[in-house]
Formats: C-alpha cells, structure tokens, sequence
C-alpha cells in the first residue's frame, strides 16, 4: 500500500519542525505498509496532515467524541464509508489532526526532541488512518505499538521507543 500525506499550509509549525515533518513524510512514502495495515485489498491511501493547537484539537474532540479535553492526535478515516458503486470521492482517505501545543508537552515529558514526538504521532496517526486501534484491546494496543516501533526504524529514528512512551 502506498501512503500519500499532504502537509495542510496552516500548520503552526516552526521552521525546523516543519522541515523534520516534510522529511517524515518523505519517508513514510518509502515504507512499505503491507505489513502493518488492516487495508492490504487497497492500492493507496491519501492523508491530509494537519497540525492544530489544543483548544482546536478539543473542540475537535468535542464535537466528534464527546470528549472535551485537548488530546494529542486525532484520526478520521473516510474511506471505510464509502461504498464501492458510490461515485469517487473527492478529497483525502483520511485526515490526521496533532496538537502541537500537546506534542510540545509529551516530548519534554518524554526526554525526546519535539520533531521525534511528532514523527511518533504521524505515524500513530498514519496507523489509525489504515485501519489500526489500540483502543479495541490491550493486544491491539501492543501490535499497534510495535508496528510504530518497526517504522520508525525503517525511517532511521532510534530514539523514540513506541512501547515505553504512550499516546494520550
């Protein structure tokens, strides 16, 4: 399966972070996910990457979960909706939303630079956006860790372990 993601222009990125995101997903483009996706029936998929701040992220969590607190990534996946005789959708498969506001706080909690937090909640996000969730089991969440392990490797970040540090 071939991941095509879209950085979105509003992104309240700094220039260095932004560079280190452009960088990921050219990396990410490279990565084979026949392993790590429930999606293996699909050629592609298109992701639109979109970097908000927390009150924005909580309100998106609000309004779509019913849950009002800033969270760190978001996923929306739209092609699992649409039926195959429905006319060809015109936008991207999924939508990955990060908090940059949180992103900052998790990576200092978690001793890593901010630009390997945000490759983690890419990928995190990139995992939910084909079809993965930790939220269904202690053993999804595990699989799900380890397959965010596995490509953050093929990408070259070693310094950032998936399995000791946790999503919100």
């Amino acid at each position: 399966m071939k991941i095509d993601i879209t950085l979105v222009d509003n992104s309240p990125l700094s220039e260095m972070s932004k560079t280190a995101v452009l960088s990921y997903i050219n990396s990410l483009k490279s990565i084979s996910f026949e392993n790590h996706t429930l999606l293996n029936e699909i050629d592609s998929i298109a992701i639109d990457l979109v970097f908000v701040s927390d009150q924005q992220i909580k309100e998106i969590n609000a309004a779509y979960r019913n849950t009002d607190k800033a969270t760190d990534v978001i996923t929306f996946s739209y092609w699992a909706n649409l039926a195959e005789n429905e006319p060809q959708f015109q936008g991207p498969d999924a939508e990955v939303y990060i908090s940059i506001d949180t992103a900052c706080r998790q990576s200092k909690r978690h001793g890593i630079s901010l630009e390997e937090e945000l490759a983690l909640l890419i990928v995190h996000g990139v995992l939910h956006a084909t079809g993965l969730d930790h939220e269904n089991s202690r053993d999804e969440a595990k699989k799900m860790r380890m397959k965010e392990a596995d490509i953050l490797s093929q990408m070259g970040i070693k310094g950032v372990s998936p399995l000791t540090v946790t999503a919100n």
